[in-house]
Protein backbone atom coordinates (compact mmCIF):
# COMPACT_ATOMS: atom_id res chain seq x y z
CA UNK A 1 0.00 0.00 0.00
CA UNK A 2 1.51 3.19 -0.75
CA UNK A 3 -0.17 5.10 1.61
CA UNK A 4 1.54 3.64 4.45
CA UNK A 5 4.39 4.88 6.33
CA UNK A 6 8.06 3.90 6.05
CA UNK A 7 10.23 3.08 8.73
CA UNK A 8 14.57 2.65 8.12
CA UNK A 9 16.45 1.81 11.40
CA UNK A 10 19.61 2.29 12.29
CA UNK A 11 21.08 0.50 14.98
CA UNK A 12 24.73 0.23 16.30
CA UNK A 13 27.07 0.57 19.26
CA UNK A 14 28.27 3.62 20.54
CA UNK A 15 30.77 4.91 17.77
CA UNK A 16 29.40 2.76 15.09
CA UNK A 17 28.66 5.79 12.39
CA UNK A 18 24.62 5.41 13.45
CA UNK A 19 24.23 9.20 13.23
CA UNK A 20 26.06 9.73 10.36
CA UNK A 21 24.61 7.30 8.83
CA UNK A 22 21.06 8.09 9.61
CA UNK A 23 21.89 11.38 8.61
CA UNK A 24 23.01 11.07 5.38
CA UNK A 25 20.02 8.70 4.84
CA UNK A 26 17.35 10.79 5.76
CA UNK A 27 18.89 13.33 3.73
CA UNK A 28 18.65 10.77 0.39
CA UNK A 29 14.91 9.33 1.07
CA UNK A 30 13.70 12.59 2.24
CA UNK A 31 12.59 11.50 5.73
CA UNK A 32 12.91 12.94 8.78
CA UNK A 33 15.39 11.49 11.27
CA UNK A 34 14.22 11.09 14.58
CA UNK A 35 17.24 10.20 16.75
CA UNK A 36 17.79 9.12 21.02
CA UNK A 37 20.47 10.86 21.10
CA UNK A 38 19.28 14.03 20.25
CA UNK A 39 15.95 13.35 22.14
CA UNK A 40 18.63 12.83 25.27
CA UNK A 41 20.33 15.93 24.21
CA UNK A 42 16.95 17.86 24.63
CA UNK A 43 16.04 16.68 27.67
CA UNK A 44 19.54 16.92 29.25
CA UNK A 45 19.43 21.17 27.97
CA UNK A 46 16.10 20.62 29.95
CA UNK A 47 17.84 20.64 33.22
CA UNK A 48 20.98 22.58 32.18
CA UNK A 49 23.02 20.36 34.05
CA UNK A 50 25.69 17.95 33.45
CA UNK A 51 24.86 14.20 32.06
CA UNK A 52 26.49 12.69 35.48
CA UNK A 53 24.06 14.96 37.07
CA UNK A 54 20.72 13.82 35.79
CA UNK A 55 17.91 11.99 37.96
CA UNK A 56 18.69 8.35 37.43
CA UNK A 57 15.93 7.54 35.46
CA UNK A 58 16.86 10.59 33.07
CA UNK A 59 17.79 7.52 30.60
CA UNK A 60 15.10 5.20 30.58
CA UNK A 61 12.46 8.68 30.19
CA UNK A 62 14.70 9.87 27.45
CA UNK A 63 14.36 6.38 25.45
CA UNK A 64 10.44 5.84 26.34
CA UNK A 65 10.21 9.60 25.00
CA UNK A 66 12.21 8.52 21.89
CA UNK A 67 9.80 5.40 21.25
CA UNK A 68 6.42 7.46 21.87
CA UNK A 69 7.47 9.74 19.53
CA UNK A 70 8.48 7.28 16.80
CA UNK A 71 5.30 5.64 17.31
CA UNK A 72 3.17 8.75 17.12
CA UNK A 73 4.95 9.86 13.74
CA UNK A 74 4.10 6.49 12.07
CA UNK A 75 0.39 6.52 13.30
CA UNK A 76 0.47 9.75 11.48
CA UNK A 77 1.57 7.93 8.57
CA UNK A 78 5.01 9.78 8.59
CA UNK A 79 7.62 7.73 6.93
CA UNK A 80 11.00 8.20 9.61
CA UNK A 81 14.43 6.97 9.54
CA UNK A 82 15.11 6.02 13.37
CA UNK A 83 18.66 6.19 15.03
CA UNK A 84 19.30 4.50 18.06
CA UNK A 85 21.63 2.00 20.04
CA UNK A 86 21.87 -1.83 19.93
CA UNK A 87 20.03 -3.05 22.87
CA UNK A 88 15.85 -1.54 22.61
CA UNK A 89 14.93 -5.06 20.82
CA UNK A 90 11.52 -4.94 22.39
CA UNK A 91 10.82 -1.56 21.37
CA UNK A 92 11.99 -1.91 18.12
CA UNK A 93 10.08 -4.83 17.50
CA UNK A 94 6.76 -2.61 18.82
CA UNK A 95 8.11 0.10 15.71
CA UNK A 96 8.75 -3.27 13.47
CA UNK A 97 5.09 -4.88 14.24
CA UNK A 98 3.43 -1.47 13.90
CA UNK A 99 4.82 -0.99 10.27
CA UNK A 100 3.81 -4.70 9.10
CA UNK A 101 0.52 -3.74 10.60
CA UNK A 102 0.30 -0.83 8.57
CA UNK A 103 1.46 -2.39 5.75
CA UNK A 104 -0.51 -5.62 5.61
Amino acid sequence: MPDQPKCVIVTGMPGAGKSTLSKELAKLLHMPLISRDEIKEGYVNTFGIRHDELPADSNSIATQTFFDTVLFLLSRKVSLVVSTLEGYAPNLDAIRGFVAASNA
